[in-house]
């Protein structure tokens, strides 16, 4: 069990379970504090002896096909499928190219009900068929997604609206 607490002093608790799979949504105005909420099971995963992997969206794309250029793409997709909480951070900010979905499919697919997948987007969860793209590449991945995920959408305004005060 893990409380975290975002500026507001808004709190969240969280259990980890490695075979539960938890989508992070942020709704379209950006910073409610999703980036404080969602790695907080990622620490709880791996206090508790779990393996854990963090990358943002642009740069796990960016490695995916570096490894597909270089012929090293099995090979990360193996140790991917191996760590138990993946984290990707901005997902489907923009919309993916063919081999970007198809990667992502393939780490949905490895991971879907062994393993933790974590996203956090500020894409609303009615648009992101339309940003993977291919309809049945996005179907796949949405199904092996939402249909175990535990959505979590902050509401309430941008935290960096009213920023913290600083104590004296």
């Amino acid at each position: 069990m893990a409380d975290v607490k975002d500026f507001s002093g808004n709190k969240a608790t969280f259990t980890y379970d490695p075979l539960m799979d938890r989508l992070v949504t942020r709704p379209p105005s950006p910073s409610r504090g999703v980036r404080l909420v969602a790695p907080a099971p990622r620490r709880l995963a791996c206090r508790d002896g779990y393996s854990a992997f963090y990358t943002r969206a642009a740069a796990l794309f960016r490695d995916l096909a570096l490894a597909r250029a270089d012929g090293s793409l099995r090979n990360l997709l193996l140790r991917l499928s191996k760590v138990d909480v993946v984290v990707v951070d901005d997902w489907a900010m923009t919309p993916l190219v063919d081999a970007e979905a198809r990667d992502f499919w393939e780490i949905c697919e490895d991971r879907c009900q062994t393993r933790s997948l974590i996203l956090t987007s500020q894409m609303p969860v009615a648009k992101r068929h339309q940003q993977i793209g291919d309809s049945t590449v996005a179907e796949g991945i949405l199904d092996r997604i939402v249909h175990r995920a535990h959505r979590i959408e902050p509401r309430g305004e941008s935290m960096r609206k009213n920023p913290p005060k600083a104590e004296h």
